[in-house]
């Protein structure tokens, strides 16, 4: 059970968070860093997942940001905005691209599959055993293996391969396929890159 110095400080975590969250959302006049706004919510977190009795259905930990300012002008992104989360340092940083741009060797045959198999809009669609006939001979071109391509020697090749989505920050008109792959070990990578104009 929690003491209750621990539920004073807790409040007082509240209190201080929904005051610098006004501050910053509403009247647009932060009186502390973000960085030490994160502090003290990391701080409250860690109080309430060490005692979930004292968690209140109103803390900040419940919810995400507050009240916003009048004065804001909603715009449409053109593509949606992926948060850092709570990023600290580089590492945090490097974490945080891993998860959002790596892609495991399914996802990324996948991907290739799917555009070839598209091979854009306006009736060109060439269909899904095409389109994996497509991408494994791209891949066994790149991993330089003989065709046609035994199996095995191409999982061996697609497992031996980093994948990443990338974005060269054009605009997007239709489908996208950005694939950034590289062979670590034989120190070559590629870029892939298809789109279709709508």
């Amino acid at each position: 059970m929690a003491t209750k110095d621990l539920q004073r400080k807790a409040g007082e975590l509240r209190r201080l968070i929904n005051l610098h969250n006004y501050r910053y959302h509403v009247l647009d006049d932060p009186l502390i860093s973000d960085s030490k706004f994160d502090q003290l919510l990391q701080e409250l977190k860690q109080i309430e997942q060490e005692h979930p009795e004292i968690v209140t259905a109103d803390s900040p930990t419940q919810r995400v940001g507050g009240q916003l300012s009048e004065r804001l002008v909603r715009v449409p992104h053109p593509r949606p905005i992926l948060s850092l989360g709570n990023a600290f340092n580089v590492d945090e940083v490097r974490a945080w691209y891993e998860r959002i741009a790596r892609l495991d060797a399914a996802q990324g045959l996948a991907w290739m599959a799917w555009a070839a198999a598209s091979g854009g809009g306006h009736g060109r669609r060439r269909g899904a055993a095409a389109g994996r006939y497509l991408a494994w001979w791209a891949l066994a071109s790149l991993a330089d293996l003989d065709w046609p391509v035994e199996p095995s020697a191409l999982g061996r090749a697609v497992e031996g391969i980093t994948w990443h989505w990338f974005d060269d920050g054009s605009p997007d008109t239709g489908w996208v396929l950005r694939l950034a792959i590289s062979q670590p070990d034989q120190g070559i990578s590629w870029a892939i890159s298809a789109t279709d104009q709508m």
